[in-house]
């Protein structure tokens, strides 16, 4: 059993600090019609001369194993993305994200054609957008399996996250093979499915999806809670204030300051304190940073949170979600390490 103090008051914002929860759910959509044709809009031409070599949706041409270099800005990991031969930019990589997003004033620049509506549910509530029609998106020199791209404004995000993030990359754009995000390292990892081997120095655990998001089950302070591995909130964890009035002992100081978290449909007010410990994949966490927020996080008896990526920096986490299966490898000293 491996324990580690878990206390970094300098680099966590207290006392009307802003944190980032770009956790995203489809609650509604509607048709999809043909794509758009990207045409080049006036301007600086960025077409990529490349063509994908690799498809996520043809997995058996995928090599062993195929990296792509992932950019770290303030904790978060970006990912080159190409979109109908042209470059969009960084495009963050979230797997508390159920959709796939582009900054809607460069699909607008690009031409992308309305293929249908829907509604996003976030931190804040919901919000509509726009679907926009794409022939190809591509990372690296790998084809992802997409046609539309989710429509929304990013502006809120600018200060947190930073001016050059231009979409949002989600779980749901891998999920259909075997794939590691090594965030220590910066390098994301997609597997040819028939020849996968799980790591050897990861610990495996059952995966559970909600809303087709990626789910296991930890331990605060003893206490058994689902949480959602959300590389898209900046938080170290966050849970349902409920939790907080249900079990008063979880935290080590009852009341540290409140805060605001930034997120799709608007922002929300939270507590912010520490939970005394945290059991994730196997590693006993003391004094973990936790934000306290209003929105009701629930999954039968169980509470339900998220972790992000002020943790989920220090593990190496590979993913098999057609066999339900995660497996951590804990590096303490995080990225570059």
């Amino acid at each position: 059993m491996r324990e580690t103090n878990w206390i970094r008051v300098g680099s966590f914002v207290f006392c009307g600090g802003w944190a980032v929860l770009l956790c995203l759910a489809v609650v509604g959509c509607g048709t999809q019609g043909r794509s758009g044709s990207g045409s080049i809009v006036a301007g600086r031409d960025d077409r990529q001369d490349n063509v994908a070599s690799l498809s996520i949706a043809a997995p058996e041409g995928l090599p062993a194993a195929h990296t792509i270099r992932l950019h770290h800005h303030d904790r978060m990991l970006f990912v080159s993305t190409a979109a109908n031969g042209r470059d969009v930019g960084l495009f963050l990589l979230d797997t508390g994200s159920e959709l796939n997003v582009i900054e809607q004033g460069l699909a607008a620049r690009l031409r992308l054609e309305s293929v249908g509506r829907g509604t996003a549910l976030g931190i804040g509530g919901p919000e509509p957008f726009v679907y926009r029609g794409v022939e190809r998106v591509v990372i690296g020199d790998l084809r992802l399996n997409e046609t539309r791209l989710a429509a929304l404004s990013l502006n809120r995000f600018r200060k947190p996250i930073g001016p050059s993030m231009t979409g949002v990359l989600g779980f749901s754009a891998l999920r259909s093979v075997p794939f590691t995000i090594d965030a220590p390292k910066g390098i994301l990892t997609v597997y040819r499915p028939g020849t996968f081997d799980p790591p050897a120095d990861g610990r495996g655990e059952p995966l559970y999806l909600s809303g087709g998001l990626p789910v296991v089950v930890a331990e605060v302070a003893r206490h058994p809670v689902l949480l959602l591995l959300d590389t898209g909130a900046e938080n170290e964890l966050t849970l349902s204030q409920s939790v907080l009035a249900r079990w008063p002992d979880i935290v080590s100081v009852p009341l540290a300051s409140y805060g605001r978290s930034v997120g799709v449909g608007g922002t929300v007010a939270g507590i912010r304190t520490w939970v005394s410990s945290l059991r994730l994949f196997g590693v006993d966490l003391k004094q973990v940073p936790v934000s306290f927020d209003p929105s009701p996080i629930a999954s039968g008896q169980l509470a339900m949170g998220r972790v992000g990526i002020r943790l989920l920096q220090y593990f190496r986490l590979t993913f098999n979600v057609p066999q339900r299966r995660v497996w951590a490898e804990f590096r303490p000293l995080g990225p570059g390490a």
